[in-house]
């Protein structure tokens, strides 16, 4: 669980403020193995975020167990719906690294 500090600051615009929540939000979202593991098999990542490998992130140990998960999952889901599982895991690591970059989403 993650608390954000509170928002004090006014905005003018209310889509700034969802800006700014959605920063907090994101910023705060905690990424597993296999969010990891997903982004580096998603069609979309995008190249010019600076996202560490998962071995980078995790212990070993951690990794493989996620893996093997990971890939019984993906089995576990018909062919053409794999694209859009790997989707949903992929996106929180594209999420908070754009954030972390200052990027919009």
């Amino acid at each position: 669980m993650n608390f954000a500090p509170p928002i004090t600051e006014h905005f003018e615009d209310t889509k700034q403020l969802a800006i700014e929540m959605d920063r907090q939000i994101l910023g705060g979202y905690r990424l597993f193995p296999v969010h990891y593991l997903a982004y580096a098999q998603w069609s979309d990542a995008d190249p010019s975020l600076d996202v560490p490998p998962a071995s980078a992130v995790f212990a070993a140990d951690e990794l493989e167990r996620a893996k093997d998960e990971w890939e019984g999952r993906l089995a576990g889901v018909p062919t053409e719906h794999r694209p859009y599982l790997i989707q949903q895991y992929a996106t929180p690591v594209r999420n908070q690294y754009r954030v972390k970059a200052g990027l919009a989403l």
